[in-house]
Order: structure tokens, then sequence, then C-alpha cells
């Protein structure tokens, strides 16, 4: 007797189920793809450290200065007042040019004399910290000017028949300049002077004993100055 086997027989999924899995499985596609495709969030900028310190004054101003130079080995001693223009055209570098009228006494044949002094002065000033309210500098320049006597000693002595000798002066000097407000600076220095008569037929005499009140056309001296800047420029925008 033949027995017949039954095959089994396989349920073909419902359409709804498969339809649902293919939705699935897509929308687990398009999630991974969107996802490695989407860059890495920009990490935000470090904002930078604020400045503590002002920028320095760059522009230009007025300046009225007041100088004291002596000369103990020709026993030549003045005062003069500078009025002028400074110039400052970066934070580093500015440069100063004024006019000056001063008084003092130098030594004559016959002893002691007044003298009356005009000139011109052109310095140059670096600073060290220019962003400082107190700015350290060292300075360079130059003078050109007149010395004259008023005799008041007598008449002139046949050993110098001129009262008045014009000279050429170059400094070296250092100094310290403080910031008052945002226009205002108050400037203290010292300088080193090498005076030189170049025209005229007075000159400086020293001190010395012998042999007495010699004569020199050069002199080193010593200055001492305080002068008030006023500014015209406003300070540049912080950066």
């Amino acid at each position: 007797m033949n027995e017949t086997i039954a095959k089994p027989t396989h349920r073909r999924p419902s359409a709804p189920l498969e339809r649902g899995s293919v939705l699935l499985a897509s929308l687990a596609t398009w999630l991974v793809l969107s996802t490695a495709a989407q860059p890495a969030a920009a990490q935000p900028e470090a904002s930078p450290a604020p400045s503590t310190t002002e920028p320095s004054r760059v522009g230009a101003g007025f300046f009225a200065r007041t100088e004291t130079l002596s000369a103990p080995s020709a026993a030549f001693h003045r005062v003069r007042l500078d009025l002028g223009l400074r110039f400052r055209p970066l934070e580093h570098l500015a440069i100063d040019v004024g006019l000056g009228v001063g008084g003092g006494r130098m030594r004559r044949p016959n002893g002691q004399d007044r003298a009356t002094e005009i000139g011109v002065a052109v310095d140059v000033v670096g600073y060290l910290n220019p962003r400082s309210t107190a700015q350290v500098f060292v300075l360079g320049g130059v003078g050109l000017g007149a010395v004259g006597s008023t005799e008041q000693v007598g008449t002139v002595d046949p050993d110098c028949p001129s009262d008045s000798l014009f000279f050429g002066d170059l400094v070296l000097g250092a100094g310290l300049e403080v910031e008052l407000s945002k226009t205002v600076s108050l400037v203290g220095s010292t300088r080193l002077v090498r005076r030189t008569g170049f025209l005229g037929e007075l000159e400086f005499l020293s001190d010395a004993t012998n042999p007495p009140n010699q004569a020199m056309r050069s002199i080193l001296a010593v200055a001492v100055d305080v002068r008030l800047i006023v500014g015209l420029g406003a300070p540049p925008p912080a950066r």
C-alpha cells in the first residue's frame, strides 16, 4: 500500500506585516546615514582675555618745558622755558620740537656776568613701556641757539672782544612720563649736554686757577627738565 507523505507547507507573511518591516528598515537606514553625514558640533572659541592696560596715546599735542642747565667746570648756569609741539606717530616713538628763551650767569674775564639764551631743540623719545601709566623713556636730541652776555662786569675785555656766541647741543638722557589723564602728561628727565660754540668770539671760561679763566669752546653740562604735555589726539581703539 502506497503511503502518501504530506509535504510541509510554508505560510507567506501577510502584506501589511511585510510593508511595516520594510518601512522600519528604511527609517533606520536614514537615521544612520543622516547621523554620519552631520558634522561635529563646532566648539565655541575661547574669548580673548580682557586687556589690563589702556592703549598708549598716539597723536599730536603742545608742551611747555622748564629746564635748568649747569656746567660747573665753566661756571655756567641758566634756566630756560620752552614751548613747542609734540608728535607721537607710534606708541614707542615721539618727537618734540620746541623754541625756548632763558637766562642765567656765566664767567667772564672780569668775573660773573648775566647771560641770556635763545634756541631751538629737537628731541627724539623712545618709550620702553608705552602702554603703562608711568612710561620710562630714553631720548636723544640736538639744539641750536645763541648765548650773549650783558657785559655788566665792565667793558669788553681784549681777550673776549665779542658778547655773543652761537652754539650747537648734542643731548642724551632718560626720564619718566606719567599720564595724568587721557590727554595730559607730566614728564621729567635728566640729560647730558655737550655744548659747542661755532660762531662768535664769546667763550666759556673755566674755574681753573692755573691758568686762570681758561677759555673753552666746548663744555659738558647736565640738564634737568620738567614738562607738561597736552595732547590733541585721542587714544586709539583697544585691540
